[in-house]
């Protein structure tokens, strides 16, 4: 009589392994797109979320100085430009002027992938904390202006900042 000793193979089958390979590109298709939204939601938020800090903090200052403080959209971090892109500069102003006395703080951000825009290319803040000039609206527009992921700052005159997905009346925003 003969006694064939058994093998024991460890391994997996050629059946195996292809549903494995199957499950995983079907995971892997699902959270991509899903991923990708995240992504573009938390680009969204850190523009917005960077904007209320320099605007915080510039009302603070006017506050806690007790004179007025003007934040405006800056390129070269001396003086102020006209694109909110390029960075922000926080100053007091010289005496009936506009141009800087004393420069608080610059904030360089690195420069969005998107638009931002907002009505004024100043924003000046009273030794009460108010603004000079009414109410506005930062828009940011993310890369190919994709309306879902655009989000809104609003200033009110009180100084008070808000965000929001929608225009200050409730309608979609529009890139």
């Amino acid at each position: 009589m003969r006694y064939y000793k058994t093998i024991n193979c460890n391994g997996f089958t050629l059946l195996e392994v292809l549903i494995t390979i199957l499950i995983i590109s079907i995971l892997i298709a699902i959270t991509v797109p899903v991923s990708k939204d995240l992504i573009n939601k938390s680009k969204a938020s850190t523009q917005i979320y960077s904007l209320s800090s320099m605007l915080y903090y510039a009302r603070s200052e006017a506050i806690k100085r007790r004179e007025t403080v003007i934040a405006c959209p800056s390129k070269n971090q001396k003086q102020c430009s006209s694109n909110w892109e390029d960075g922000q500069l926080v100053y007091i102003a010289a005496s009936n002027s506009q141009t800087p006395k004393t420069i608080l703080r610059v904030f360089q951000e690195k420069r969005p992938q998107g638009k931002l825009t907002f009505s004024s290319s100043t924003i000046q803040f009273s030794p009460t904390g108010k603004v000079a000039r009414g109410n506005g609206t930062f828009v940011y527009c993310p890369e190919y202006n994709n309306n879902e992921y655009a989000r809104s700052l609003i200033l009110s005159k009180t100084g008070r900042i808000r965000t929001s997905s929608t225009q200050s009346d409730g309608k979609p925003l529009q890139c």
